[in-house]
């Protein structure tokens, strides 16, 4: 698991990617499958226009991939399905990134020049009223206890952006996952 993201400049932070990954639920089935679906009580979505792949693509890729590593995509079940398989084709055109190799003080470098782009966002459901300019400790709630403390920048129910200052650094603003940590007023 990432405990924290620094994003630099022209690099999406986890938000930007979180609203690219969610955008357009839909089902790739023809009339039939939809009948099928809805006789067995599930909801069936459909989309005119398609331009990224959802949260739910990417669940429902994984263990049709283990299926074809471990079996091969003519291995029952999967043979019966050939549209499922073109699915799992673009889903596996989305890739993996592209690594670029890197020492630790480029790293620190890159991230010292950078200027950072998170917007002030309060969180008009927070239980406790914490607003942006707060100083907060961020720490994870299952191992490595260590509190991260900085100011609250930007806060919602997937995502929290504390404004930090390193010596190494400088001024960063670090994104935390909401679910697996502990938000508290410092």
């Amino acid at each position: 698991m990432i405990a924290a993201i620094v994003a630099p400049v022209g690099i999406r932070n986890i938000a930007m990617m979180r609203a690219c990954l969610v955008s357009g639920l839909a089902a790739d089935l023809d009339g039939a499958g939809a009948d099928r679906l809805r006789a067995a009580g599930l909801a069936v979505f459909r989309a005119v226009e398609r331009v990224a792949a959802s949260l739910a693509d990417l669940a429902a890729y994984h263990p049709i991939w283990f299926l074809k590593q471990k079996f091969g995509p003519t291995a029952v079940p999967l043979d019966g399905f050939p549209r499922l398989l073109s699915w799992t084709e673009r889903i596996a055109a989305i890739g993996h990134g592209r690594r670029s190799p890197t020492t630790s003080k480029k790293a620190l470098d890159a991230a010292r020049d950078a200027t950072s782009i998170a917007s002030v966002i309060p969180d008009p459901r927070d239980p406790i009223g914490r607003k942006p300019g707060q100083t907060v400790t961020v720490t994870p709630d299952d191992t490595g206890r260590d509190p991260v403390v900085g100011e609250l920048v930007a806060s919602g129910v997937h995502e929290i952006v504390i404004r930090r200052s390193d010596p190494a650094v400088g001024e960063v603003c670090v994104h935390f996952p909401r679910a697996g940590f502990v938000v508290m007023s410092a």
